[in-house]
Order: C-alpha cells, then structure tokens, then sequence
C-alpha cells in the first residue's frame, strides 16, 4: 500500500472519512465534495489517505492548484502588473484553473484539488468550474479552508459543493 494509505487518522479525521465513504457508496453524489476545516485540521491528510485507499497509484488524482496557477499567472503577466490590476489577475487565473481542471480530469475518474487560497484569494469561483466535470460522473473532492475571514469569499462551497467538516465533534 502507499505510504499515503499508512497514515493513522484521528478521530475527526476517521469520521470524516466514513462519511465521504457513505456518501461515495450510494453513488448520488453528482457536486464536488469539499473537506472542510481549519488550517492544519488534517484536510490533505485525509484526502490522500482516501486516494490511497482507492488507487494503487494515487499521486495522478492529487493536485495542489497554487503552484501551477501562479506559475501560468506568471507567464501571462508581471506579478507587480497583476496586483495593479486584479481583474486582469483574476481572469487570468479562472483561465489556467479552468485549463488545469480540464488537463487533470482529462484521464481521472477521481481527483482530489487542494492548496485553492489562490483561486478564494483572486475570487475564483472554482465549485462552479467544477460542478459540470461531477455531474458528468467525475469524482471531485476540494480541501477548503474554514476560514472566517474567507467566509464570503467560500458562500459557493455550501450552495453548490457536498461538504464534509472536519471538526473536533
């Protein structure tokens, strides 16, 4: 087994994973799944223990989207032209998210997306690039954070992802 599938999981962590387990079982789930929690709750821990679970090799379904998307940022334009301008940043990183997702889930049944505070930060409204890829079939787990002072910024999350919080209860 993968060393990610070796990882102990605490008790929030387990519960956390029964349920997405559950809910992946019934076959309903047609919304990207977002573990939610704050930082350093066990998000990723968990994400990769679930694809290691699932997946002989599961480095494939893993993706940390803020390296890749500030690196085309990058290429697209001057970082300090980008932060005049936040619209012009903004289109441009829906534009390489959007490339990335359709790369990614391209030859992927199941993916997990994580590393997102790019896309929350630039307003990216990753559910909804996301939505039609699991209406389509494609399993799609997000790591968001629970962040209170990205509360308004993570409204889509619970209007339009199946979230799982992985919390002390």
């Amino acid at each position: 087994m993968h060393a990610w599938g070796q990882t102990t999981l605490n008790d929030a962590q387990q519960r956390a994973f029964r349920e997405l387990e559950t809910l992946l079982a019934s076959g309903a789930v047609r919304q990207p799944i977002c573990l939610t929690g704050d930082y350093g709750s066990g998000k990723t821990t968990l994400a990769q223990h679930w694809l290691a679970q699932h997946f002989e090799e599961p480095e494939p379904h893993y993706c940390r989207m803020n390296r890749p998307l500030l690196d085309e940022m990058k290429r697209e334009s001057d970082l300090d032209d980008l932060a005049a301008t936040p619209q012009k940043a903004r289109l441009i990183a829906q534009i390489a998210a959007t490339d990335l997702i359709e790369a990614r889930l391209a030859d992927a049944d199941a993916i997990v997306f994580d590393s997102i505070e790019l896309l929350v930060t630039y307003r990216v409204p990753l559910p909804s690039l996301l939505t039609p890829h699991a209406r389509a079939g494609k399993v799609i787990v997000v790591c968001a954070p629970d962040d209170p002072t990205w509360k308004t910024r993570l409204e889509r999350i619970d209007s339009e992802c199946r979230r799982i919080a992985l919390d002390a209860a």
